[in-house]
């Protein structure tokens, strides 16, 4: 059995569910890497107590926390400083608690753009199309801005909410362009060809639905095209194959993973994250 020495700083996960996060051990092989004395705790929390498990872990000296479905903007009330990006996401996902205060964060902006970094693809100046309209694609549409898109189109099945987003973000936009399209036949069919970065941010194709693909047969993609599923498991999705096997880049959802865990381990610490080893804790069986 393991045994939490004294004087081990503690960070959890707050979510529901929680027991299929690969966060834990992503978490812990970096702490192990860099020799940390902390520890990461995955915490099923119900969608009323949020509040609760906040203030509980303020109360128990935890040094912050990751927070995944459905609490990412229920969370928001409790957090007594919202970093600007996390509001203009709407969302938090990082907890940072320093002398009994919370700040909250949205890391999943940096897992876009590091992932994308990572494999050599450049935002600046660039045509992207988002597939969805909740908070991943709100997150991916503020990464692309941030990082000087051009245009931004956001394809949802229900287009107003894709609406709202376009019209939040338009002040707050740095030049780009946003608009918005249906997500399907004909939708994918008039944004995606011209497209520069693809970015898949539904739940389609995630295992046990691995044999789904957002796009269909009739939508080529080309070479040149970057496509960026957050899916990661199956780490290759349908998606990601079709990438592959028609000469685009694919970019994979392990490393948005990653990247946004790497971005939230350095508000924590202070340390650079060990990003190549929680790529593979990431990856192992």
């Amino acid at each position: 059995m393991a045994v939490l020495e004294p004087g081990t700083r503690l960070v959890a996960l707050l979510g529901d569910p929680v027991a299929h996060s690969r966060s834990p051990r992503m978490q812990a092989a970096a702490f192990d890497a860099l020799g940390l004395p902390w520890a990461y705790v995955a915490l099923r929390v119900g969608a009323d107590a949020i509040g609760d498990a906040v203030r509980g872990l303020r109360a128990l000296g935890f040094k912050g926390a990751n927070v995944t479905v459905p609490h990412k903007e229920r969370v928001l009330p409790f957090v007594d400083h919202v970093d600007e990006r996390a509001r203009r996401c709407r969302a938090v996902n990082t907890l940072v608690i320093s002398d009994g205060e919370i700040s909250g964060f949205n890391t999943d902006v940096d897992g876009v753009t590091r992932a994308l970094a990572h494999e050599g693809v450049r935002i600046d100046g660039t045509r992207a199309v988002v597939l969805g309209a909740g908070g991943g694609a709100r997150g991916a549409c503020v990464a692309l801005a941030e990082a000087g898109a051009r245009e931004i189109v956001i394809l949802a099945r229900r287009r107003q909410q894709a609406d709202v987003i376009a019209v939040e973000l338009a002040d707050a936009a740095w030049g780009a362009r946003i608009a918005t399209d249906d997500l399907d036949a004909d939708g994918i069919a008039r944004r995606v060809p011209g497209a520069q970065i693809i970015i898949h941010a539904t739940p389609i194709g995630m295992t046990p639905r691995d044999d789904e693909s957002p796009l269909l047969p009739s939508v080529r993609l080309t070479p040149g095209q970057a496509v960026l599923d957050m899916v990661y498991n199956p780490a290759e999705t349908l998606l990601l194959r079709a990438a592959r096997e028609a000469g685009a880049h694919p970019v994979s959802g392990l490393l948005m993973l990653a990247y946004q865990g790497a971005s939230a381990f350095e508000r924590w610490t202070g340390r650079a994250a060990p990003v190549d080893v929680m790529l593979r804790a990431l990856s192992a069986p």
